[in-house]
């Protein structure tokens, strides 16, 4: 039996457990806690259901890492493996192909560059056209006005080869009131030659064509014929095809007239420089303007009928300026040492007199004068700094409104538009065009709004034919 003393009971009996003492009163498993024990929820703020949301979104987060970290390590281990086993021949492909398409974005980028900077040179975008402006003065007049000048270029060019034989002495384009109806008139030798312009093989028709015909017994160095009747054209009937047909003129003929037209059996001769030539839309009438510049600055218009058969003079234009509080014409220097000349006639069946006078002057400028407001300067002088033997000058006037001119050189023309109605002139971005086709070159002309150029070779006519791009004139800002 075991004993305690009382005063152990009673401080067990006061619920005190003294120090390295053992309760050996109550099992362990029915022993009270400890006073101090871990708090779950150290803050009143967090209930049970917000500790649930923090713990599950760390959760999700520290798996995400890890996830991230391991598809790292899988790529990397992926690109590892991949690049040692690749094997040199699929290198060498792999870097070929890199190669190939780093090209292929450097070249879209250079095109690019390229469009965009076409695009700012356009002449077709009037809001690149800043033109250059002159200010002319019109003879008896101290008005002045400014025209601009758009640019233009050339827009491609066509040769094409005729085997003619025996060589011609002259093509012309069939031309019928400035309008080209697609065909070539040859003529050399006592041979007319007639074919098609997109014709280029030996199909051509060939008739024996004595001009001496219609001479009357005139000698003269060289003859161009001008036109013939449609049937001519036509190889069934061919040899109906005579000479009284036809339209030609002669130059530089012996006698006192030195020049000689011949319209289906009339016969006018002048004395005068001819300057232009047009042929009526029927074929039965030509319309000339001539010259005497040295003598008495003068030119007028003449008109020859053959149905019926008639003569037109004009009247005599004297290219003079009125001098101040005086009548007394006074030959303008310009003109007279003028480097070529030549006239265009609006319309050639109704107007009395030519329309237009353009020359190029001794400082290689063009000027175009009004001869229906007497002399009035239009436009000029539009300074091209031309130089050297001028081989033609050919004016047109097409579509009612435009005067086209083209100064013809043995390796380079100047182009020069002027549309009346607008007042916008139009020259080539750099002046001058030039060429180099086999050939000597004989002479240009205007067909429609095209140049033809026609060079004579020793197997016959080489015809270039130049087309053109240029801004709308239709308006210009002054």
């Amino acid at each position: 039996m075991l004993f305690v003393s009382s005063s152990r009971c009673r401080s067990l009996s006061a619920g005190g457990t003294p120090r390295n003492s053992v309760d050996i009163e109550r099992p362990t498993h029915l022993r009270k806690p400890e006073l101090q024990r871990t708090v779950r929820f150290p803050s009143s703020d967090i209930d049970h259901n917000t500790f649930i949301r923090i713990d599950s979104w760390n959760n999700r987060n520290n798996r995400s890492d890890a996830e991230t970290a391991q598809c790292k390590q899988s790529i990397r281990d992926r690109l590892t493996s991949w690049w040692e086993n690749l094997s040199r021949k699929n290198f060498i492909i792999l870097v070929t192909s890199a190669l190939i398409v780093l090209f292929l974005i450097a070249l879209a980028l250079v095109l690019i560059i390229v469009f965009v900077i076409n695009g700012n040179n356009d002449p077709n975008d009037p809001k690149k056209n800043n033109p250059t402006t002159m200010t002319p003065t019109s003879p008896g007049s101290s008005t002045t006005r400014t025209l601009p000048f758009l640019k233009g270029s050339v827009s491609g060019s066509a040769s094409h080869f005729y085997p003619i034989y025996p060589l011609p002495e002259s093509v012309e384009p069939d031309l019928r009131e400035y309008k080209f109806r697609n065909r070539f008139i040859g003529y050399g030798n006592g041979t007319l030659f007639l074919t098609d312009s997109d014709r280029i093989d030996t199909n051509y028709t060939q008739i024996e064509f004595d001009l001496s015909e219609g001479m009357d017994n005139s000698t003269c160095s060289n003859c161009t014929v001008l036109a013939v009747a449609d049937e001519c054209f036509n190889q069934t009937e061919a040899d109906n095809c005579t000479v009284s047909k036809s339209i030609f003129c002669c130059y530089n003929c012996t006698g006192l007239s030195s020049t000689f037209c011949y319209v289906q059996g009339v016969i006018y001769r002048t004395s005068g420089l001819l300057i232009e030539q047009r042929v009526s839309a029927s074929a039965a009438s030509l319309s000339i303007v001539t010259s005497s510049l040295q003598q008495t600055c003068s030119f007028q218009l003449h008109r020859i009928d053959s149905s019926p058969s008639q003569f037109y003079d004009g009247p005599l234009e004297h290219c003079y300026v009125p001098a101040p509080n005086t009548t007394t014409p006074i030959p303008p220097v310009q003109l007279q040492k003028a480097m070529s000349v030549a006239s265009v006639t609006a319309n050639i069946q109704k107007d009395p007199s030519f329309s237009y006078l353009v020359f190029v002057d001794e400082q290689g400028s063009v000027v175009i004068v009004n001869q229906s407001a007497k002399f009035d300067l239009l436009f000029g002088p539009v300074q091209l700094d031309i130089s050297g033997p001028i081989v033609n000058l050919t004016v047109s006037f097409y579509a009612g409104e435009r005067i086209l001119i083209a100064i013809v050189q043995k390796d380079k023309f100047y182009v020069v538009r002027f549309n009346t109605k607008s007042q916008c002139i139009s020259i080539l971005l750099s002046k001058f065009h030039k060429f180099q086709y086999d050939g000597e070159l004989q002479k240009g002309e205007w067909i429609d709004e095209k140049l033809l150029l026609w060079f004579r070779t020793e197997d016959g006519p080489n015809m270039v034919v130049f087309t053109f791009l240029f801004p709308s004139d239709a308006y210009c800002v002054y």
